[in-house]
């Protein structure tokens, strides 16, 4: 083991997940794999890997330089990048034959400037349109415009047409969205424009049944372990992300002394105190201490103080024969019992997709096979 905190990451528990999540998409309706920033932290490369590299399928990234990334480790799919283009990577979509994501007729012009080196290839472009997250996308007046430049430009090619659902739990909103997205796929296809790909939501969409699927989803958190939202009877899921580190000192304190900094913990007993190698550098919130727990020999004991950088304290005084050098499980599964991936972020405060962000992009990562 590392000396300092890992986070491992389970390829068994992901290829399950994308099994289970292929056997919820309608009849004719395909994913296109989220692995945007480094898959959530988790390595985008060794993910495509698991998944599959062949030409049939489809990942969305982020940026330009993840897509670059992938296609140097191999990867021979189609890959969406969801940012609309600068002008100082255009060249790149065309080299690599990338899908772009425009939001307006800017990004034709943008995308243009690079073409002059692939001269016989046309690109595959996908609109993303407005439908109520007011965040990226043409707006609803300005798509048949977009779309009858694109027709009009032969070195493109209108492959797709998306959106983004804002909130998956509020159902009237997704139901609106939905109808707006509707009325722009029917718009475009009265005018003899019909996109081949059609994209609504994330894993959300998986969720809310097959009116949202289209003919293709882009799931993401639920890839890694976790569903948005709680649904009754949704499928069940493997957690991906595991975090562990190790035990440094175990150490005895009497009643009435003060534990870490700004003496935030004060003992009212006799208590044997762990020492764990992982801190707010690792992705930790510095209040994770006031309510998160740890796995330590199979039991689960109570952090304390406040969390410091790289280092982090355990109350350990139940668990027998602690010592240096055991393992410590914060997220996972140790003998029996479990901490998922909502424990933890509750008791930091933010969502499970920060969680893997932060975990998986600031801790060593181990790749595992279950």
């Amino acid at each position: 083991m590392s000396q300092g905190p890992q986070a491992v990451v389970d390829l068994s528990s992901l290829k399950a997940n994308a099994a289970i999540l292929l056997g919820s998409l309608s009849v004719g309706c395909r994913p296109i794999w989220v692995i945007k920033d480094d898959a959530y932290g988790l390595g985008a490369c060794r993910v495509a890997s698991a998944l599959g590299k062949g030409r049939d399928s489809w990942y969305a990234v982020a940026y330009i330089e993840e897509a670059v990334a992938l296609r140097k480790h191999g990867v021979e799919g189609h890959i969406l990048v969801l940012q609309p283009p600068a002008r100082e990577d255009a060249s790149i979509y065309w080299e690599e034959d990338l899908a772009a994501t425009v939001w307006g007729l800017e990004d034709l012009e943008t995308l243009m400037s690079g073409s002059e080196k692939s001269p016989d290839r046309r690109l595959a472009l996908h609109v993303e349109v407005d439908t109520g997250m007011n965040r990226g996308g043409v707006a609803r007046e300005g798509l048949e415009p977009l779309v009858e430049e694109i027709t009009r430009r032969r070195i493109f090619h209108l492959d797709g047409l998306y959106s983004h659902l804002a909130d998956g739990r509020d159902k009237a909103f997704c139901s609106l969205q939905r109808e707006r997205f509707h009325d722009c796929v029917s718009c475009l296809r009265k005018r003899g424009w019909v996109p081949e790909r059609l994209h609504l939501g994330s894993s959300a969409a998986v969720l809310l049944g097959e009116a949202y699927h289209y003919t293709m989803v882009r799931p993401g958190l639920a890839l890694y372990g976790a569903w948005p939202f709680d649904v009754p009877h949704a499928p069940s899921l493997r957690p991906v992300l595991s975090l562990v580190s190790r035990l440094l000192k175990v150490r005895s304190v009497g009643p009435g002394e003060s534990v870490g900094y700004e003496r935030a913990f004060r003992t009212d007993r006799d208590m044997r105190l762990a020492v764990v190698s992982i801190g707010y550098a690792h992705g930790l919130s510095r209040t994770y201490s006031e309510q998160g727990h740890a796995l330590v020999r199979g039991r689960r004991v109570p952090c304390l103080g406040l969390t410091c950088m790289d280092m982090l304290l355990l109350d350990v005084s139940r668990v027998e024969g602690a010592m240096a050098e055991d393992e410590v499980v914060l997220l996972g599964r140790q003998g029996e019992d479990e901490i998922t991936i909502r424990e933890v972020s509750a008791w930091m405060g933010c969502s499970p997709y920060e969680v893997l962000c932060r975990f998986g992009g600031l801790c060593v990562k181990r790749f595992a096979e279950s």
